[in-house]
């Protein structure tokens, strides 16, 4: 029974998933104010940047999984690409090293505003250069509160583990096949079943906020050997039942 405790405590602690970088946008050191923040992760290391024309200010991140209460602030994106042009070009990328991890996985937290595009596509990096599309994400109904927990779990993309030159990208698409306005940007404050689109607007706002990279550490050889030990004990217990 202690051998099979062990073996599970180590196997546990083995499979654990751990935050590899997070940014919750505040001010370090907190200055009461949301209107200020940082791009410097609240959690390990990584860079962020923009692309294709967004621009961004400090806004409030209330609402989000920031358990901040004074000083919580939000990444604020905007100047997103005119109508019917540049779907998935303009947004937000985060880099960060997963040298060490494996089966990594994405969280964060969104606010669309009305005339903001619906959809929000999450894109990978193995190179840092060139990006993948991997998942979309709209809005439902109308709502420009809050969106908790968007998630990405990347462990079937073996080509992000162990990687010096992992990055994702957050950025604005079309309505997608299927939906409301297909071929142009479908806002948030248009629900209809028609082309859609007509209140979209380029100085429609995205924020963010809690943008988390996690993963499993890769068992150092120690680890393993211990897991294989375990294993073969439980096994002789087992045959001398």
């Amino acid at each position: 029974m202690r051998t099979a405790l062990i073996v599970g405590l180590v196997a546990a602690a083995a499979l654990s998933q751990a935050q590899i970088a997070q940014w919750n946008f505040n001010s370090n050191p907190a200055d009461s104010s949301t209107g200020t923040g940082s791009i410097t992760p609240s959690v390990g290391s990584g860079s962020l940047s923009l692309v294709g024309g967004a621009t961004t200010s400090f806004q409030s991140g209330v609402g989000s999984s920031d358990p901040a209460a004074a000083d919580n602030s939000a990444y604020n994106t905007l100047n997103y690409p005119a109508q019917s042009v540049g779907s998935g070009t303009a947004g937000v990328q985060f880099n960060v090293s997963t040298v060490g991890f494996l089966n990594i996985q994405v969280q964060f937290d969104r606010r669309h505003s009305a005339t903001a595009s619906r959809w929000v596509q999450l894109q990978y990096s193995t190179n840092g250069t060139t990006f993948v599309p991997f998942q979309n994400y709209e809005v439902s109904g109308t709502n420009v509160a809050m969106i908790n927990g968007s998630s990405a779990n990347l462990s079937s993309i073996s080509g992000v583990n162990n990687n010096p030159n992992f990055a994702i990208r957050l950025v604005t698409i079309f309505g997608t096949v299927g939906s409301a306005g297909g071929s142009v940007y479908t806002s948030v404050g248009n629900t209809s079943t028609g082309p859609g689109g007509s209140t979209y607007g380029p100085a429609g706002t995205i924020r963010y906020d809690m943008v988390t990279v996690s993963g499993q550490p890769v068992p150092e050889p120690g680890t393993m050997a211990a897991l294989g030990l375990g294993a073969a004990a439980l096994l002789r217990r087992r045959r001398n039942k």
